[in-house]
């Protein structure tokens, strides 16, 4: 008996890992909601449900704009069910943890930036996940044209 648990466990446990590994691309549909694309690429789940639960739960304005700060994408993602740590200050790429959400491209003059979703496979492989419409790539690794300034650990 305790063998076939641990079986459909193992079992489940690849699923977890493979659904994960498949995340997909989400883009934004405001111009100002690229924290609740990243949110809804963890989340494995829509742009529209995510908005829906931000209103919700207060975290945003129904009536716009939907910029997010750290504190606002921690709190989304706890709606989910994911686990985050605190964000932090950053400069390099190597040094971010497997699965992410940073900030790039950080604007001094608008106090902004632009949220996506780091991922780094077993392999080695890294890439982000750019929820912003105009970029055609499924998956970004010019790494070089992003310029990183923070970042939000996530599922840990």
């Amino acid at each position: 008996m305790r063998h076939k648990w641990r079986k459909k466990l193992r079992h489940l446990c690849r699923l977890l890992i493979v659904r994960r590994l498949n995340m997909q691309r989400v883009t934004q549909i405001d111009s100002t909601g690229c924290g609740l694309a990243c949110v809804a690429m963890l989340a494995q789940t829509n742009y529209k449900t995510v908005k829906a639960r931000a209103i919700k739960s207060k975290i945003l304005n129904p009536s716009g704009p939907f910029y997010t700060s750290s504190k606002d994408l921690r709190e989304l993602l706890s709606e989910f069910k994911i686990k985050t740590r605190t964000g932090r200050a950053i400069k390099k790429w190597e040094s971010l943890p497997n699965r992410a959400i940073a900030g790039i491209n950080y604007k001094e003059k608008t106090k902004t930036w632009h949220w996506v979703v780091f991922i780094r496979k077993d392999c080695g492989e890294s890439y982000v996940l750019d929820p912003k419409p105009s970029i055609k790539t499924k998956k970004r690794n010019d790494f070089g044209r992003m310029r990183l300034r923070s970042y939000i650990p996530v599922g840990v």
